[in-house]
Parts: structure tokens; C-alpha cells; sequence
């Protein structure tokens, strides 16, 4: 059996595998860095989401509430429980 390198997720969950790293796309750049920090984005990129996935969890990071931001971002792949703790990062 290979080793997974990484899973590749969307919103119905896993929907590929990587066994080496040359076979590794990102869809996160310096700007997503900047936006959601290091942690926050390195999570996102290790645990391979997808660019509309990516994009979901941008465009509702600016909610003002916690309990927004799991309205905004359902759909993006995360249960409700991951989506608190990725906001509570720090």
C-alpha cells in the first residue's frame, strides 16, 4: 500500500489523493496568508481544499461574529464544530 501524501477535499468531502509531492496543488497564495494568517491557511492548504472551498472560507472570514462566519462559510467542506475552532485560531 502507498502512503497518502495528502487528500484533496470540496464540499462533498474527499475527492482525490496525492502519494507524492510533486503531484501537489495549492490553490492558496501569499494573499490568503495575509488574510487568514499562517495557521489558518496552512490548515486549509495541508488538508487539501479546493479553490471554492478557499474562496467560501475568504469571503466569510470578515463576518463580525463567530456564529456568522459558520452561517457565511457551511457548504465549504467543514463541520460546524471545525468552523468554530478555525475562527478561534489565533
Amino acid at each position: 500500500m502507498r502512503p497518502v501524501y495528502k487528500y484533496i477535499r470540496s464540499v462533498v468531502g474527499t475527492v482525490g489523493t496525492i502519494y507524492d509531492k510533486s503531484g501537489i496543488l495549492s490553490y492558496l497564495t501569499g494573499e490568503e496568508y495575509h488574510v487568514l494568517g499562517d495557521i489558518r491557511a496552512a490548515y486549509l492548504d495541508s488538508h487539501g481544499y479546493g479553490a471554492t472551498e478557499v474562496a467560501r472560507i475568504i469571503s466569510a472570514f470578515d463576518a463580525p461574529t463567530c456564529e456568522e462566519f459558520v452561517i457565511q462559510a457551511q457548504g465549504c467542506g467543514m463541520s460546524i464544530v471545525e468552523l468554530e475552532w478555525f475562527w478561534s485560531l489565533d
